[in-house]
């Protein structure tokens, strides 16, 4: 896809989704006098130190999504991506201008997340991740394309399309292989396992599993402090995974272990995945019939969701109660019902 399309492609989007502004459209001007115009008025070039800085605050972004809500985070990641917009009408080197056309994709990875997963809207979480999908292929950013396709295979799972969402992680491990780091590899195959596990694959979903582990022991700390990915991915997130897929597998007694685990390990500040470990435990809890506990489990789940705005979360809890039968009324399945109802 060349520079035009692409910024075809942008100005298609809808007024929420992050897009390229019409001046950009300027840059690609054939006419020699326009060129030259649109030289001298902006004169300034974009140097290395600003495009390292872009890729550090986009990275912080990305790093934040494990505990701030989407509400603090979404505006940031909106400026951020209207300032890296700015720099790409300057003149600038091929090879920055590629790093920065990649820096606006993960920006715009990360805005698909928080639109999907934390608001709900599908449709614009979609929109952004084609963006940044579109960035990633005019940055030749490879890693970046893989991983949002694993992304995409997220959305498609949490959207009710099984059959999509494998198709799509299948492509982002594929082009993951030998060119991303051990960290997203493990990631992909993480994101895989849920994946088959939802469409009710047990033995692809398990060997997933034990593939992300294999990554997991390839990686290193620098793997991590470069990591293109959203929020983090750790042994104990892989044992979150690992107590999801158990879950969807019909498996809630070597679920509710695993889970304890993650959140025994999970360090506290990484509060949306604690969130999420938390609602999944609650809900192997009440299936092994320990409903009390599980409506505490899912209790602190809820609390951590709505302080976060993290809708999947909210979600999940909402559906597990509307699984207890209406005969249970002790204190702990009443606080669920009465928090509910107040984040409602």
């Amino acid at each position: 896809m060349n520079r035009r399309d692409f910024l075809r492609h942008s100005a298609l989007a809808g007024a929420s989704v992050l897009t390229f502004p019409e001046w950009l459209s300027r840059a690609g001007a054939t006419d020699a006098k326009d060129r030259l115009a649109w030289a001298l008025e902006r004169p300034t070039r974009v140097d290395l130190a600003t495009v390292n800085d872009m890729e550090t605050i986009t990275a912080a972004h990305r790093r934040s999504y494990r505990q701030l809500s989407v509400h603090a985070l979404l505006p940031q990641t909106e400026t951020q991506f209207q300032a890296i917009t700015e720099l790409l009408q300057r003149p600038q080197p091929l090879d920055l201008r590629r790093r920065l056309i990649a820096t606006a994709g993960e920006t715009a990875m990360l805005a698909g997340t928080l639109w999907f997963m934390d608001l709900d809207n599908f449709e614009l979480g979609y929109s952004n991740l084609e963006l940044a999908m579109t960035a990633a292929q005019e940055a030749e950013a490879r890693e970046l394309g893989a991983f949002v396709l694993g992304c995409m295979g997220f959305h498609a799972r949490y959207s009710g399309k099984p059959k999509e969402a494998v198709d799509l992680i299948d492509q982002a491990r594929y082009a993951a292989t030998r060119m991303a780091s051990p960290l997203t590899q493990g990631w992909l195959a993480a994101v895989a396992s849920e994946i088959h596990a939802v469409a009710g694959d047990a033995k692809a979903s398990l060997e997933a599993l034990e593939e992300a582990g294999h990554a997991l022991d390839q990686a290193d700390q620098d793997d991590e402090a470069s990591w293109i990915g959203i929020g983090t991915f750790n042994q104990a997130k892989l044992e979150a995974y690992h107590g999801v897929c158990y879950l969807q597998l019909g498996r809630p007694g070597d679920a509710v272990p695993s889970l304890t685990r993650a959140l025994d390990t999970l360090d506290p500040a990484l509060k949306k995945h604690r969130c999420t470990a938390l609602a999944d435990l609650a809900s192997g809890l009440i299936q092994l019939r320990e409903v009390d506990e599980g409506c505490e489990r899912a209790s602190q789940s809820l609390t951590l969701a709505a302080e976060l705005r993290h809708g999947v979360s909210i979600d999940r809890i909402r559906t597990l109660e509307r699984q207890l039968p209406p005969s249970h009324r002790s204190p702990a399945v009443r606080r669920l019902r009465e928090q509910l109802a107040a984040v409602a």
